[in-house]
């Protein structure tokens, strides 16, 4: 019996390295050809080349440069979700919240006031029809005014938040035990109140007004800078107003609404003193300062304005 020899392939048949491999198919003279290169295996099976040390060094230098660029990516990127998340913490805890509690608690110091004072508020018209930025300006007779600013407006009016400005130092020995005791520090955070130092400069202090005015937002000030008490030096009902909210006015064009508080003593017909007291509010209407003058002159303007609303009374 004659056996038919098989001839030994390779497991790539006609395939090395990316060549056609012709060592087994010689041609008709018997000549073997050196392999050609296939470009066409090359292109489709990169990987069958075998790469340099300096490739593979190059290969590596890439890769590496790679992760880096996806590390410092991810880094970035946690960077502006965390400074955004805690940007928008923020503008809750500054401006929804507050607008939250003056809302709430509106209703409260209707009661409480009416309850403990005689409270007459006038000129709460001039506040229709008004959007923000708003600056209010006013005498300072207590620590207790503050409060009357939310019975100007209805619950959730686009008026609130009314963000103060409210001072880290207190003169009266009341106000300063409050403060030791927490107290204060309570209500500033409840009710949106923005703390400056006296004396760090009209600059710095002014930093946060700048921001809430930005953003369409209403800012309470006292320009007398305390609660105001007649001296011997100063006799006069409302003492002169420092140069801070003429500043904000001055150079953002804000509109300015003037407000004054007075309290009187209300009497029986026999002359004695009524247990509860009187207080007695203006709104004035709403103005804007004249930009070219100087904060000395924008300060005396607004003074007179919130004088003007004092002596005359509800």
């Amino acid at each position: 019996m004659i056996t038919q020899s098989k001839t030994p392939t390779r497991a790539k048949d006609a395939v090395w390295d990316g060549y056609t491999d012709s060592r087994n198919n010689p041609d008709k003279m018997g000549n073997i050809h050196r392999p050609e290169k296939d470009p066409f295996l090359v292109a489709a099976s990169p990987a069958l080349e075998v790469a340099s040390p300096a490739q593979r060094d190059n290969r590596i230098a890439i890769e590496q440069i790679d992760d880096s660029v996806v590390i410092d990516f991810s880094l970035e990127k946690f960077k502006l979700i965390k400074f955004t998340l805690k940007k928008k913490i923020s503008l809750f805890f500054e401006d929804t919240f507050p607008f939250i509690i003056q809302s709430i608690f509106s209703p409260v110091f209707f009661v409480i006031y009416h309850l403990c004072f005689v409270l007459k508020i006038k000129g709460k018209t001039n506040l229709d029809n008004t959007a923000g930025p708003m600056l209010f300006v006013s005498n300072h007779i207590g620590f207790y005014d503050s409060f009357i600013f939310d019975l100007f407006v209805k619950p959730f009016s686009h008026i609130l938040p009314f963000r103060f400005m409210g001072s880290r130092r207190f003169i009266t020995h009341f106000l300063a035990l409050l403060k030791c005791i927490g107290v204060i520090d309570l209500v500033y955070f409840l009710f949106g109140v923005f703390r400056i130092t006296p004396g760090e400069g009209a600059e710095k202090s002014l930093k946060k007004a700048y921001e809430i005015i930005k953003n369409k937002g209403t800012v309470v000030m006292y320009p007398e800078g305390r609660i105001w008490h007649p001296t011997n030096v100063h006799p006069e009902a409302i003492g002169p107003f420092k140069w801070g909210a003429a500043i904000l006015a001055k150079n953002t064009g804000v509109q300015v609404v003037p407000v004054s508080f007075r309290k009187t003593i209300r009497t029986d017909s026999r002359g004695f003193m009524k247990v509860r007291r009187g207080i007695d509010v203006c709104i004035g209407k709403p103005f804007f300062v004249d930009q070219n003058k100087a904060p000395e002159a924008i300060a005396d303007d607004m003074r007179d304005k919130v004088v003007e609303l004092f002596e005359k009374g509800v």
